[in-house]
């Protein structure tokens, strides 16, 4: 019985003690996975041409 009111607190104390720290953004990679990417380079192209 006592178990089963402490299962969540339980269940988050060992979730915590496993939990890995965020990763932080790195700007420019964002910026190259997504301008960089060949499904893209397609439209960039569509677009600059039709600006000229």
């Amino acid at each position: 019985m006592e178990f089963e009111l402490q299962k969540t607190d339980l269940v988050q104390e060992v979730k915590s003690e496993y939990e890995l720290p965020e990763a932080p953004v790195d700007t420019c990679l964002k910026i190259e996975r997504h301008l960089l990417d060949p499904r893209i380079i397609p439209l960039l192209e569509e677009k600059l041409a039709l600006t000229e």
